[in-house]
């Protein structure tokens, strides 16, 4: 059998060996030590970011608008229904609904402001790896 043929297959011996030499050597540093801590690192910062994404920038300011839009829709139809007399208090439920869209905004601006001092105190300051913010 030639050494091409023996290389073809993937069921040999020597092909074995030699994949888990490789695998040892880029385990003991040859191909870099520094490298595992780096992935390691860029490993935990995946993490903090897939488990902080609902308060990222983009998807608090797309709440806080989603509830803007609310209080404008409950406000407007106070003002178009002011002249009704209605059996049910529709217009408490309204403004009750109105009020918990402004508090739920206020605690998702406080817990954004708190997860991103927490982030660039980690960071030590602004940079790409917290968004520039």
């Amino acid at each position: 059998m030639s050494l091409l043929a023996a290389a073809d297959s993937l069921e040999t011996p020597a092909f074995e060996v030699l994949l888990s030499s490789f695998a040892m050597l880029a385990a003991v540093g040859i191909c870099g030590i520094h490298l595992c801590g780096v992935r390691e690192k860029a490993a935990e910062q995946n993490e903090e970011r897939q488990s902080d994404w609902a308060y990222s920038k983009p998807v608090v300011i797309l709440d806080l608008i989603w509830n803007a839009v609310f209080i404008t829709v409950s406000v407007a139809i106070l003002i178009l229904s002011r002249d009704e007399k209605t059996t049910v208090p529709l217009r408490l439920w309204i403004i009750g609904y109105g009020v918990q869209c402004i508090v739920h905004m206020v605690c998702v601006c406080v817990e954004y402001s708190r997860r991103r001092e927490l982030r660039q105190g980690r960071s030590g300051g602004d940079g790409w790896e917290n968004g520039g913010n």
